[in-house]
């Protein structure tokens, strides 16, 4: 990033990968954010992961409570 803007980074500054893989440097997948940004993108980042753990726990769920509903009715 510091290539790209042909300057040194300010310490108020830091990159943010949006795909999340660190090791990924094309520009397109950087950001330049303040810290206070980055730690808004992390947590909100984070919190979209664990909602989608619950969702996809909740869909098992859902379908084995299906199965168990359908075998109530027919048995």
């Amino acid at each position: 990033m510091a290539r790209y803007l042909g300057r040194n980074m300010r310490d108020w500054e830091f990159v943010h990968h949006r795909n999340r893989i660190r090791d990924d440097n094309r520009l397109e997948n950087l950001e330049l954010v303040s810290a206070r940004r980055h730690l808004q993108i992390t947590v909100l980042e984070q919190r979209i992961k664990d909602l989608e753990s619950r969702v996809t726990l909740l869909e098992a769920e859902n379908t084995i409570l299906k199965a168990e509903g359908r075998n109530v009715v027919s048995g």
